[in-house]
């Protein structure tokens, strides 16, 4: 996945791939994308770094959409 500047359309982060293909994205209020693929996992990105923040296993179940209340 990547974030791009709008402003000077060019590519601001570059985040790991997931295993399959990514379903839903949310953006946090602290600065966290989180993103969802079918196979299964769910990963939370810190926009500034790039870092992942966290990682879940939803596994055997895909996970289709993510929604994101803060």
């Amino acid at each position: 996945m990547r974030a791009w500047n709008t402003a000077t359309m060019e590519q601001a982060q570059q985040f790991k791939a997931h295993g399959r293909r990514v379903r839903g994205i949310a953006f946090l209020t602290d600065g966290t994308l989180v993103s969802a693929s079918e196979a299964g996992d769910i990963r939370g990105w810190d926009l500034a770094t790039g870092e992942e923040r966290f990682a879940l296993d939803s596994r055997p179940a895909k996970v289709m959409s993510i929604v994101a209340v803060s």
